[in-house]
């Protein structure tokens, strides 16, 4: 949770859509309205708050830094010199992944196709190889301490997602503990297609924890698991988890939901929650989606999130904004999933300088 810099008011970072991006900058903030009250010329990067995201700071232009506290100051000159050494990571010592850009099937493209994988490596410089080493070892050093933050987490899904058992035994050692951190590591592995995952997400459905059975709920209507469809059903009757489980319901074809969703994208009267209607469509392969999308697209309010929705459906139209907003620690791993599902690669030069940054969220996004 991290307050919104217009309001205020608490809300999940990890799931808001509504981000502002103007040329290299990006704000999040909680809802349509606030996002418009941020002019683009504006906006600041916004990196993401809470005990699990790292500390909360913003990366505001040269001009007000000098207003900044001395921590920030500190950070952005320690980043500078960093950024300008280049090439101070340790000498690469193990092997390259294989198929490097394969990681969670079914969402990003793969090397099947010799065009494919010839594209990617004309894009990239000579030192491939070097890099997808200096990345691998940051993601395996995740692996010999206990995992303290969510960034962490998900650099261990990469590695289990890349075959690596170690990676995989690391996600399934967490679900022994309680919190945030047991439910995103059970999500993981159910994206991996564990089963000892599904059926612990299915016994959470009957928690006494509403949060956590809803949760569970949403998580399982998105993977494609029959089983949440009942809940997803009662959870569509209360106005505060009606637009989520939706969404989720949507994934197993459930046709009221997805009815519900495509009202909302054309007739709701904010902006910012059509849009977010159309995304939840797109995401579950509903093409009614993309004329709203592209519309979108061109709304400095609403593009990333219009973004996401046409890159969920093939549409390369995606790609400019996916571009940007790979820079920005916040949406970074998203934003590269769909990058390579749709076969766009360019944005990876951008990520080489970060994997030497010694603020950790910032090296483990960009490895």
């Amino acid at each position: 949770m991290r307050a919104c810099p217009i309001c205020s008011r608490r809300f999940d970072a990890e799931t808001t859509p509504f981000a502002v991006i103007s040329e290299s900058s990006v704000s999040l903030v909680c809802s349509a309205r606030c996002a418009g009250k941020i002019p683009p010329s504006l906006a600041s990067q916004w990196l993401l708050a809470g005990p699990h995201r790292g500390p909360g700071i913003s990366l505001e232009p040269r001009r007000l830094l000098m207003g900044a506290v001395l921590l920030l100051a500190t950070s952005a000159v320690l980043y500078m010199i960093l950024h300008a050494a280049g090439n101070l990571g340790e000498a690469p010592s193990e092997t390259p992944f294989r198929n490097f850009p394969r990681a969670f099937p079914g969402r990003t493209a793969t090397f099947s196709s010799p065009s494919v994988k010839q594209k990617m490596e004309d894009a990239l410089p000579e030192k491939t190889e070097e890099y997808q080493v200096q990345s691998q070892n940051i993601l395996m050093a995740l692996l010999e301490k206990p995992c303290e933050s969510l960034w962490e987490i998900d650099g261990v899904e990469i590695l289990a997602a890349h075959g690596k058992k170690p990676a995989i035994a690391k996600l399934r050692s967490l679900l022994t503990e309680e919190g945030p951190r047991r439910r995103l590591a059970a999500r993981a592995l159910a994206r991996l297609g564990d089963h000892d995952a599904i059926i612990m997400l299915r016994d959470t459905l009957y928690s006494k924890n509403a949060a956590q059975a809803s949760s569970s709920a949403f998580s399982l209507g998105i993977l494609g698991d029959p089983s949440a469809l009942k809940f997803l059903r009662q959870l569509m009757n209360i106005k505060q988890t009606r637009f989520s489980a939706a969404e989720a319901a949507a994934h197993l074809g459930f046709a009221p939901a997805r009815d519900h969703l495509f009202h909302m994208a054309t007739r709701h009267k904010r902006p910012g929650d059509r849009v977010r209607a159309a995304q939840a469509l797109a995401n579950a392969g509903d093409l009614r989606a993309i004329p709203i999308l592209l519309k979108a697209l061109h709304d400095g309010t609403s593009r990333y999130t219009a973004a996401l929705g046409l890159a969920a459906l093939g549409k390369r139209e995606a790609i400019p904004v996916l571009n940007q907003a790979v820079k920005h620690i916040s949406l970074r791993i998203v934003a590269a999933r769909h990058l390579a599902r749709l076969g766009s690669y360019d944005a990876v030069r951008y990520l080489y300088p970060h994997m030497v940054s010694d603020f950790m969220p910032q090296k483990i996004t960009a490895a």
